[in-house]
């Protein structure tokens, strides 16, 4: 949750985040690991209550992952 941020602002700060994610490849016990990273995205102007506000990025993130994951989806 990003508080006092536009969608746009958090648009960029996840971005960078999942770029830096995708090129990553991280070891663990001798094995290396990619990481993918999907995300959802909603902001007060769809709705004012903080519940209905996670339910729709939760709803966004597994719309993501059911598209083929390494995705940001905002609307």
């Amino acid at each position: 949750i990003f508080e006092n941020i536009i969608r746009f602002g958090a648009m960029k700060i996840l971005n960078r985040a999942f770029e830096y994610l995708n090129k990553e490849i991280f070891t663990s016990r001798g094995f290396d690991i990619k990481i993918s990273f999907s995300a959802g995205i909603s902001d007060v102007t769809e709705s004012i209550d903080i519940y209905k506000l996670i339910k729709i990025s939760d709803n966004r993130m597994y719309v993501a992952k059911e598209n083929g994951r390494n995705q940001i989806i905002a609307k």
